[in-house]
């Protein structure tokens, strides 16, 4: 009884609990979407997506988005280039690692416009912390606890983080999941006695595939799949937002249809 639960006309699902035991609210944001909604195209998409999401905006992340643009655009370009010709057997090895050193000197370029983690910048100075995100089988979510006083704040970050998304520093994140792969899995017994044991009990269904990916499947994702798949689920028919703490749902309500109530429904 004491969860007050709303739903916008967009779709969102808003579940509130007044705690006033202290001035700080836990403030999660969920969809309905994870490594089950992959296709056997896009095997990981759902994990690298919750990793590109904390890469910042069109205002967050960037040091000028106008002359940052054109650098984001010809890196996709020649990364899709590279990852179309890097898996055919007529491909030319020296063209291939030419293509590459551009695909370098490009990122070298784009690295003058990026502000490292800024998102979790703001969220420190202003007193958050265990800023966070998981990717599950059916679940992705992103989570801090803050000052009550800066609930506002967190609404104007994430609901920027969802209409003004920029996935910058793709192909370099790309290379770091598959450490972290190769951390987590490949170099632990028990990490690829589990990823056994699911792809045997599972013979059809997506459980059988590590959240993670099959490092096969990493190093094939695309900028552009990965942002389809941004578009597709990452919408309020599959979100739900949980805050629990010190606050007045009267006057919380009337925020978050500020903040979230103009983003577009999307397809469940």
């Amino acid at each position: 009884e004491k969860v007050h639960k709303h739903r916008l006309e967009n779709g969102l699902t808003l579940l509130l609990v007044e705690r006033h035991a202290s001035p700080t609210v836990s403030a999660y944001i969920s969809f309905k979407v994870g490594s089950v909604n992959e296709n056997s195209d896009q095997r990981g998409v759902a994990h690298l997506l919750e990793h590109m999401l904390f890469k910042g905006t069109r205002t967050l992340g960037t040091r000028d988005f106008h002359a940052e643009q054109p650098l984001l655009q010809q890196i996709e370009e020649l990364g899709e280039r590279i990852d179309r010709l890097k898996g055919r057997p007529d491909t030319d090895p020296a063209q291939l690692q030419q293509l590459r050193d551009q695909l370098a000197g490009l990122q070298q370029q784009h690295r003058e416009f990026v502000v490292k983690d800024e998102f979790s910048r703001i969220y420190a100075e202003n007193g958050g912390v265990g800023y966070n995100a998981f990717t599950g089988k059916d679940q992705t979510s992103y989570l801090i606890n803050l000052p009550a006083n800066k609930l506002e704040l967190w609404a104007a970050i994430e609901s920027d983080r969802l209409r003004n998304a920029v996935l910058r520093e793709f192909y370099t994140e790309r290379e770091v999941i598959r450490e972290e792969r190769r951390r987590s899995y490949e170099s632990s017994p028990g990490g690829m006695l589990y990823e056994a044991l699911l792809a045997t009990a599972y013979k059809v269904h997506p459980y059988r595939d590590p959240i993670i990916g099959w490092d096969s499947d990493i190093v094939n994702l695309t900028l552009s799949e990965t942002r389809d798949f941004f578009h597709n689920y990452y919408s309020p028919v599959n979100m739900v937002i949980t805050l629990v703490g010190d606050f007045d749902s009267r006057e919380v309500l009337p925020l978050i249809e500020r903040y979230f109530g103009a983003l577009p429904p999307g397809v469940p």
